[in-house]
């Protein structure tokens, strides 16, 4: 299981990059936790590289503020 620490949204982005997969197998194969301070996110079937393009799409359209850490 591949986990993460983020504190602001360009390490969010950076996280979700890294743990992309090629295939929808290997995704499965690698589950990933991404904290960013309360929040937790959990990909138990992984996350594959179109998954993760819409993803880091959504999170571009949120304010960088709403993911900083005090």
């Amino acid at each position: 299981m591949l986990t993460y620490e983020v504190h602001n949204r360009d390490e969010l982005v950076a996280a979700i990059k890294a743990a992309s997969q090629p295939s929808y197998a290997e995704a499965r194969n690698n589950p990933v936790v991404i904290k960013n301070g309360s929040m937790t996110l959990r990909f138990k079937e992984g996350i594959q590289e179109d998954r993760g393009l819409r993803i880091i799409a959504n999170i571009k359209a949120t304010t960088k503020k709403a993911f900083e850490i005090a």
